[in-house]
């Protein structure tokens, strides 16, 4: 017993483990009604319906986290959307597959009249965006 209480004395707790090596997602649906009265009822009785969705990614973005983001967009993509606002500010490295799958979320927004819209990048994705040539196929908020 004492030795199983000393291993797990060594584990590193949650706060002093690298975050890098963490990748999330967070999603906030949103929905919004139009100051128009008949949008609105049209709204309510579910035959128009308008949404925002905000995404938060923090963390890596690599090959494997790649491919889990593509899966969650197509899934995303699945169920009517709206406009899409991506927030990247801790995202410090995405990968070639990773801009890959932002760049067919744009298209499929496109092609369904929506939106793909960047709130804010990490300076290195900024750069690495830039260098690549695609700092204009994104609409940025940054702030």
């Amino acid at each position: 017993m004492n030795t199983l209480a000393k291993s797990i004395r060594k584990r590193p707790q949650p706060d002093q483990q690298e975050t890098h090596s963490r990748f999330r997602i967070d999603v906030v649906w949103e929905r919004l009604l139009s100051n128009d009265k008949q949008r609105r009822e049209e709204i309510l009785q579910g035959r128009v319906e308008k949404r925002v969705v905000t995404v938060t990614l923090e963390g890596i973005v690599l090959q494997q986290e790649a491919a889990i983001l593509q899966k969650f967009f197509e899934g995303m993509l699945a169920v009517p959307t709206g406009n899409f606002n991506l927030e990247m500010s801790k995202v410090p490295a995405i990968s070639q597959r990773g801009i890959d799958a932002l760049l067919r979320l744009r298209n499929e927004l496109k092609k369904k009249g929506h939106e793909l819209i960047i709130q804010s990048l990490h300076p290195t994705v900024r750069l690495t965006l830039d260098e690549l040539g695609l700092n204009k196929a994104f609409r940025r908020r940054d702030g």
